[in-house]
């Protein structure tokens, strides 16, 4: 059996020649790697290149202030810079939006209909149920994401109730938090009542993030490699249950 277990994730969705236009990285003497990759934010889709990415540390388990500040890695491949620190006078919207746009480049997505594609969009909808974007928010407005129908604790006073009746016109299909994250990546996505009504409810096992299959207990490598197999039981990543010894 492959004692590196990462060595079970699927490459295929990240796009090798843009991974090669990245500077080689050099590991300094006394800097290490991040155990496991895994820097995926919520709502990243199925193989996107945050999950294979690892954050570099100081001796002081720091992240270096200049140069290379993550990396990402892949089986038979030099490790590639992918993250430095900020450039002079760069703002947050500017250093996420260079961001972003190094993930996009280094991506090849999966089909819509691909059973990994399927398994995440079905985890944004139990992770966004019944919420709804106001666009006439900014993205930093506490309202700008509301949830409906609005809870009966929410209607008890008149203001809260002229407020529900103003977003009430918004609730509508293509202004769904799932449908709009889904949108982002998958811009051709079409609204499914059907999830947005009745969305599941359990968390299921992330194996899509990184595998092209659900792995054995054995093949698992835990929350990003970071983490030991079982996370939870059942794991949250490859869905295996843990049978308790009899006392």
């Amino acid at each position: 059996m492959n004692s590196d277990k990462s060595g079970y994730y699927d490459y295929s969705t990240l796009n090798l020649e843009a991974l090669k236009h990245l500077p080689i990285h050099r590991l300094p003497p006394t800097y290490k790697y991040q155990a496991g990759p895994g820097n995926g934010c919520f709502g990243d889709p199925p193989g996107f290149p945050s999950y294979f990415t690892r954050s570099i540390y100081t001796q002081h388990g720091n992240e270096p202030r200049r140069g290379a500040q993550m990396v990402l890695t892949i089986p038979e491949e030099k490790p590639r810079v992918f993250a430095v620190a900020w450039k002079s006078g760069e703002n947050w919207d500017d250093h996420n939006a260079r961001r972003k746009g190094k993930l996009r480049r280094l991506w090849k997505p999966l089909p819509l209909n691909h059973p990994r594609t399927r398994a995440w969009i079905r985890d944004a909808h139990r992770h966004l149920n019944h919420c709804y974007i106001d666009d006439s928010k900014t993205e930093y407005d506490g309202d700008r994401i509301f949830i409906w129908p609005v809870p009966d604790y929410k209607l008890r006073s008149f203001i809260d109730k002229e407020k529900a009746a103003a977003v009430a016109p918004l609730a509508i299909p293509a202004n769904h938090a799932a449908v709009r994250r889904i949108r982002k990546f998958y811009p051709d996505y079409q609204p499914e009542p059907d999830l947005i009504d009745n969305p599941p409810t359990a968390v299921g096992p992330q194996w899509w993030e990184r595998y092209a299959t659900q792995p054995t207990p054995e093949q698992c490598a835990g929350l990003g490699g970071s983490n030991p197999h079982p996370i939870g039981n059942p794991c949250q990543t490859c869905g295996h249950v843990v049978e308790e010894e009899a006392s």
